[in-house]
């Protein structure tokens, strides 16, 4: 086999080589921009639930001051 296809294969391969890992670490920060965007969305219906909560407790106190007057 000449020299020169001999490299031209090496080069493909490492070229290969680089894509597939390319698109390996693309498929990992899409993945972690995915965690990450469910861990904010997961974050902020938590407040929201806690918020809420508090309001009916806050709720409760009142009308349980109110029954005591």
């Amino acid at each position: 086999m000449p020299k020169a296809a001999k490299d031209a294969r090496i080069v493909l391969f490492h070229d290969g080589e680089v894509e597939s890992r390319n698109l390996s670490l693309r498929i990992l920060y899409m993945n972690m921009n995915l965690l990450a965007i469910a861990y904010k969305l997961l974050l902020v219906y938590w407040l929201k639930a806690v918020r809420m909560f508090n309001v009916v407790q806050e709720d409760k106190d009142q009308r349980f001051n109110i029954c005591c007057f």
